[in-house]
């Protein structure tokens, strides 16, 4: 008798939910909206901003355009160290034109010594690169070399025959908010017009500094 019962409630169980199973869940309450998730988003910070010119026999200058780079996109676009290896990474670019970019790394320690050209007592490199719609179907393209022995970006660096200068340097310590001026001068066989250019610009970005386990002070 009392096996029967038994059976007779696992078989009203087992119905139970497979009527349940056939029903269409009723909805619960709607959760707070969403966010997108841009795993790859461009900040706009600081500025890096002029204008290049392409330099004639005559040495007159002619304008070919104006740029004012303020994206970053990269982890280490506005980043120094300090301790053994010091170093200074400022990266810009133009929204999402990957050619339209300027890069310059430094090996000196900001805190204690100015970006400056030449080896001693660090190495600076600068690359320009430049992309503009002509509006005729063409677009304008500098910063690469045309030379076949070195197809690869011009850096500017102390054994480039292109050289650049630095003027008007600032680095605010508290802030580390860092400005100058700069003029960048390419010879002509490390363009890819092969003529004289000239980039005159100024750079305002803020910093921020690396800090590992093994150095610097994670607290301030």
């Amino acid at each position: 008798m009392k096996r029967n019962q038994i059976l007779i409630i696992l078989l009203t169980i087992v119905s139970s939910l497979y009527s349940c199973k056939d029903k269409d869940p009723i909805p619960g309450p709607q959760g707070p909206a969403g966010k997108d998730i841009n795993m790859y988003p461009y900040t706009k910070d600081g500025s890096v901003k002029g204008k290049l010119y392409s330099t004639g026999k005559d040495g007159k200058d002619t304008l070919l355009g104006e740029f004012n780079y303020q994206y970053i996109f990269e982890s280490n676009a506005s980043l120094y160290e300090r301790g053994r290896n010091p170093n200074v990474t400022i990266i810009r670019r133009d929204s999402v034109k990957g050619g339209n970019i300027f890069i310059l790394s430094s090996y000196i320690d900001i805190m204690t010594d100015t970006i400056k050209p030449g080896i001693m007592p660090g190495m600076t490199n600068i690359y320009f690169g430049y992309v503009k719609d002509l509006g005729n179907g063409k677009y304008l393209r500098f910063g690469e070399t045309s030379r076949p022995h070195n197809n690869v970006r011009t850096d500017v660096s102390p054994w480039t025959e292109s050289s650049f200068s630095i003027s008007n340097y600032s680095f605010d310590k508290n802030s580390r908010n860092l400005k100058f001026d700069f003029e960048i001068l390419y010879v002509g066989n490390e363009t890819l017009s092969g003529k004289n250019s000239k980039v005159i610009g100024s750079v305002d970005v803020t910093l921020k500094e690396i800090v590992t386990l093994r150095s610097g002070n994670v607290n301030n």
